[in-house]
Order: structure tokens, then C-alpha cells, then sequence
């Protein structure tokens, strides 16, 4: 049988049984859910978005996509180990079965997965729900794709929003290929040609709204942002490290 087949369910619990287990040092509860559901967005009509305190995410799709040895010291990591109750939830039952399949198949047999889910889960206001503070701020490619195509999206943005393509210094990263509508945002230009740091708060207020971002403006940043920050300008826009001098 393929690990990513479900098996027949050995055991459950349900959400007044987990909630109740919340603060048991010995179980260990993870989401098979796509990361950025385990982040707080409602990806699949859920009443909250977020996950079940205290659990660790992992996706039942690495099970197709990470080598064997790798899957192995992801779960170790998490505490899916000898000695301890596991919990498995998802959105619904195949992802949580194929999960709990595999980790019964490695000898672990202390394994349950929740009833309904963690849409069973949100549903029930007794239950916590934890969620990745500001995930509104680190959106996922359905978002994105929803957005550009004129759709009403969760948390969306307000007034003006610009999509921009942001690298260090590489435009022709951004010439090879971008996503339609992306403006190209070199972050060199965030900074002094003189020290390497950052302009004053006039310099970079006068970078940005040549760039057609104000204080009323959302910025999308998308491929080589490791991360998103807060600006002087925008609500939000890329980091802005460099080592090659800023044009004037």
C-alpha cells in the first residue's frame, strides 16, 4: 500500500477529548494541513483559521515530495516518536489517514486522528485556536492569484495595492520572467551609494512614491524577499539589503 493511501481508521478522538489533552506534556498533535492554513487563513471555509494549539505542522503533501530520511527527521523533530500519543488532523479524513498510515507503519502505534477535522475543531468556540501573528502579511499563492483576477479575497487590501517583483540588484531575474502586472523593485535603491545603509526617512519616502507607493498604498512583494516589513511609505514592502551601490 502507498504511504499516501488512506488506511482504515484505528482510532479517534474528539475535540472535547483533545481540548481536554491540550496540556498533557506526553501528545503530540500535528496538522497536515498546506502551511499557510496552519497559518491562519481559512483555506477551506472553516468558521476560524489558525490550528490547534500547540501543534506542528506538516503537510500531508511532503509525504510525496521529501526523500524518506528527511521525512523521518521532520517527524522525529516534532516528537511523532516512541513513547508518545499522536494526534493527526487535516481538513478532512485522507490527508490525517495517510499521515497516521505512514507513522503506524513506522512502529508508532499510539496514533489518533480528530474527528471532523479542524473544521470540527474551529466550529466549537470552546475550543483555542492559535494562528501565526500578522499571517495576513505573508499571503499564499491563491490569495495572490485570486486577487489578480478580481476577486474578493480574505483580508484583502484596502485602496490602492501594487504587486512588485523584488531582488537585490538582479533585473534581469525579473526580465526572464515575473508575474503579470509586477513592477520591478531593485531594493539597492533603499539605500545610500555612500555607507551602504539606509537613506534618511526623506530620501526613502521620496524612493517610494516614485514608485508610485504611499502611505495609502498596500505592497505585494514577491520572489526574492525573504521576508516582509513595514515602511515609512507603505503598509508593506521588502527588506532592503544590498552590497552594490544604490543608483543616484
Amino acid at each position: 500500500m502507498s504511504i499516501l493511501e488512506p488506511a482504515a481508521l484505528e482510532a479517534t478522538i474528539t475535540t472535547d477529548e483533545l481540548r481536554r489533552r491540550l496540556d498533557d506534556p506526553t501528545l503530540t498533535i500535528i496538522d497536515v494541513r498546506p502551511i499557510a492554513a496552519y497559518n491562519g487563513w481559512r483555506l477551506a471555509g472553516e468558521t476560524r483559521g489558525g490550528h490547534v494549539p500547540g501543534a506542528k505542522a506538516f503537510p500531508a503533501t511532503w509525504l510525496g515530495s521529501v526523500d524518506q530520511p528527511e521525512i523521518a527527521r521532520l517527524l522525529a523533530e516534532k516528537g511523532a516518536i516512541q513513547g508518545r500519543g499522536i494526534v493527526v488532523y487535516g481538513d478532512g479524513d485522507t490527508d490525517a489517514h495517510a499521515l497516521a498510515a505512514y507513522l503506524r507503519a513506522q512502529g508508532l502505534h499510539d496514533v489518533a486522528t480528530l474527528d471532523g477535522g479542524f473544521g470540527a475543531w474551529a466550529a466549537d468556540t470552546l475550543n483555542p485556536v492559535d494562528r501565526l501573528l500578522h499571517h495576513e502579511r505573508l499571503v499564499h499563492v491563491g490569495w495572490l492569484r485570486a486577487l489578480l483576477a478580481g476577486e474578493s479575497v480574505e483580508a484583502g487590501p484596502t485602496g490602492h495595492a501594487l504587486l512588485f517583483h523584488v531582488n537585490f540588484g538582479v533585473p534581469e531575474e525579473y526580465a526572464d520572467g515575473h508575474i503579470p502586472g509586477a513592477h520591478y523593485l531593485d531594493t539597492n535603491w533603499l539605500e545610500s551609494p555612500a555607507d551602504w545603509n539606509r537613506r534618511s526617512p526623506a530620501e526613502l519616502d521620496h524612493a517610494l512614491r516614485a514608485l508610485g507607493i504611499t502611505a495609502d498604498t498596500t505592497v505585494i512583494p514577491t520572489a526574492a524577499t525573504p521576508r516582509a516589513t513595514r515602511t515609512r511609505s507603505g503598509r508593506v514592502a521588502g527588506p532592503g539589503r544590498s552590497r552594490r551601490p544604490a543608483p543616484p
